[in-house]
């Protein structure tokens, strides 16, 4: 079967509504106003293009009724925008007026009032929360966590472990290990790597459990472009509006201990700090750990001048810092992971419902529909055969030039010891995997087969939803290529 069938086939089964739905629109009669749209961009959200046209994402959704999938959005797809804006636009808002730093007659007071207010905030988040996580049923019920893991339940503990938010990536891998062994270490419970009741009862008395996305009152540090509104009714995520609110700060002055309010607490995100943390107060840790940073960074020292403060130098280091992800000698840039996130997505939405032998023409369109590293079209790589599925890495692995045309980077031979095995923990959800004909799972005796990693364990997306590679033991074969965008 030749390209264009296959891609009629995906087309015809998959159930991409979205973007037929929004191919055209009548013309309206000569008496009704023209209908206003907006082309979503890539990487655009409902929520992004409410903002921008003084709407809310409720009243985007009632003019695009089609929708079936507010998370996924395709670039060039044309939505309808409601009759009248209902929001104010962005710049119209009134910006908060944030308080002077305190003078020197007041820091005394000043810090003092600081500890008091961090206290207070972080009893509050506690208070809060309440249910218990995911980690804490599945040791209530008998269970372990340990390495090899992959699901909620080990986001749960890596918040819990205040592992840095690019590290907290639902994995139990080596450094989830390394950290939960210090913390047991520490806290007298046998360092066994395994978290088990023991451990759990060391967490909570540690005052980190309970805390968590899992609870459903404190919420993770993510992405911008990810968010949706939370509540019902028109305005910004907090922590959007907190992280917009803290870029205009240090554009004209600096952060420092003392302050407080959402800027504060948006810092604390970008410092990695757990739920708990993230009180909103600049105090002594804070200023620590801006320290730290600087030091680490930047080069910084007790003599340079704004140490321990946050300006514009300091807040581009650490948005580098927290909008990318290493995996060995690969690193995956802040765009990359968001495409990444959006392939599961696209993916699991689109797929035929069942493995019949359509994996190539099916990841390959989730690549290019999806907008994967610079794929944006079915007939981008036109020197590819892509009538197989170890078509890709055949062209691909040829050279870095075409590893570039791609926009991708290739996993498996990047780490140490180099990746043979798609169950392996340092492959990210997201990447899509060729191995090589005859592998455990494949049933084509030259084509080989190709799958998107899935955020939970054992998930692999190609033209069904759970392609069957067994498990870390009992799968075999040969990987010819890992993929991650650039």
């Amino acid at each position: 079967m030749d390209q264009s069938h296959r891609l009629a086939l995906v087309a015809e089964t998959s159930g991409m509504t979205n973007a037929v739905a929004s191919r055209t629109t009548p013309a309206p009669p000569p008496t009704t106003p023209a209908p206003r749209q907006v082309t979503v961009r890539r990487d655009d959200t409902l929520s992004e293009i409410a903002a921008r046209n003084r709407t809310t994402v409720e009243a985007m959704h009632r003019a695009n009724p089609h929708i079936s999938n507010v998370d996924l959005l395709l670039p060039g797809q044309v939505l309808a925008l409601p009759a009248a804006p209902a929001v104010p636009m962005e710049n119209e808002r009134p910006v908060p007026t944030l308080p002077p730093p305190p003078t020197a007659s007041a820091t005394t007071a000043t810090q003092g009032a600081s500890r008091a207010r961090s206290a207070a905030a972080e009893q509050l988040a506690v208070s809060r929360v309440s249910g218990p996580t995911r980690l804490e049923t599945l040791v209530k019920n008998g269970g372990t966590l340990q390495q090899g893991a992959r699901g909620p339940e080990v986001l749960d503990l890596q918040r819990f472990l205040g592992m840095k938010r690019v590290n907290q990536d639902s994995d139990f891998g080596p450094q989830t290990r390394q950290a939960l062994e210090t913390f047991q270490r520490q806290h007298g419970v046998a360092p066994d790597g395994v978290v088990g009741a023991d451990t759990l009862a060391a967490l909570k008395k540690a005052g980190s459990a309970k805390l968590g996305e899992a609870a459903g009152n404190v919420s993770p540090p993510v992405r911008a472009r990810d968010l949706l509104p939370q509540q019902p009714g028109p305005g910004l995520d907090p922590r959007v509006a907190g992280d917009r609110a803290l870029a205009q700060h240090v554009a004209t002055g600096v952060l420092r201990e003392g302050d407080s309010g959402e800027t504060v607490r948006s810092l604390q995100r970008l410092l990695g700090f757990s739920a708990a943390g993230q009180t909103g107060v600049y105090g002594s840790t804070t200023r620590a750990a801006v320290e730290t940073f600087q030091s680490q960074h930047l080069g910084m020292g007790t003599s340079s001048p704004g140490y321990g403060q946050v300006g514009k130098t300091t807040l581009a280091a650490l948005t580098d810092a927290a909008s990318s992800s290493t995996v060995g000698n690969t690193t995956i840039s802040a765009r990359g992971r968001a495409q990444m996130q959006d392939l599961v997505k696209f993916a699991r939405a689109n797929h035929q419902g069942g493995s019949r032998g359509d994996c190539m023409a099916f990841v390959w369109s989730y690549m290019t529909r999806s907008g994967y590293g610079k794929l944006d079209n079915w007939n981008d790589l036109p020197g590819m055969d892509g009538a197989l599925a170890r078509g890709l890495p055949d062209y691909v692995n040829a050279s870095a030039a075409r590893l570039k045309e791609a926009g991708l980077q290739r996993l498996d031979t990047a780490t140490n010891p180099p990746i043979k095995n798609p169950h392996d923990s340092r492959i990210p959800p997201g990447a899509v995997i060729v191995v090589a004909p005859g592998s455990s799972g494949t049933r084509h005796p030259t084509a080989g087969d190709i799958v998107v990693r899935g955020t939970r364990s054992g998930e692999f997306i190609n033209d069904g939803p759970a392609m069957n590679y067994g498990t870390q033991g009992t799968w075999y074969g040969r990987i010819l290529g890992v993929y991650v965008p650039e």
